[in-house]
């Protein structure tokens, strides 16, 4: 039986108007590259670009509840702010999209059990606004920015 390693992955959402309702980016897929090793594993590269990424060999869990999908981080210094994009890779057909972006690598993320994926981004010049993002259906939702994450010259 063939083992599977998985290289890397990609996928893209962004925020407009004030409650930070998602548009989701078309895909951009990736040509993926398999490489058959003497052991008989197979290795399948997901992501060829020379963006900085964390988290391509799963180091952390950020996975749906089925394990179906993964998460990894990529830097995107495209964007002046909220560079951080989080890529949900699906384990076997590799097709990838950003599930969106925020504020800090994956150090500034947390993940459910259900795979429910939470992250910071910057809601305007001096807010930080919480998002939540299911793994498994690709559901979207900020909620909102409070007191606890309002940025102005420190915390509040």
């Amino acid at each position: 039986m063939a083992k599977h390693c998985l290289q890397g992955y990609v996928q893209v959402l962004t925020f407009t108007g004030q409650c930070f309702a998602p548009t989701v980016k078309e895909n951009t897929q990736m040509e993926v590259k398999s490489f058959q090793q003497d052991t008989g594993s197979t290795i399948y590269q997901v992501t060829n670009d020379t963006l900085y990424k964390s988290n391509i060999y799963c180091e952390i869990p950020y996975c749906s509840a089925d394990s179906r999908y993964f998460v990894f981080h990529r830097q995107n210094p495209e964007y002046d702010r909220n560079r951080s994009e989080f890529v949900i890779c699906e384990l076997g057909t590799w097709e990838t999209h950003v599930g969106g972006r925020g504020t800090a690598g994956l150090s500034g993320t947390a993940i459910t059990h259900k795979g429910i994926f939470y992250y910071l981004r910057h809601a305007d010049k001096d807010a930080l606004e919480l998002v939540k993002l299911n793994l498994a259906n690709g559901e979207l939702s900020g909620l909102g920015y409070s007191s606890f994450i309002m940025i102005s010259n420190g915390f509040s």
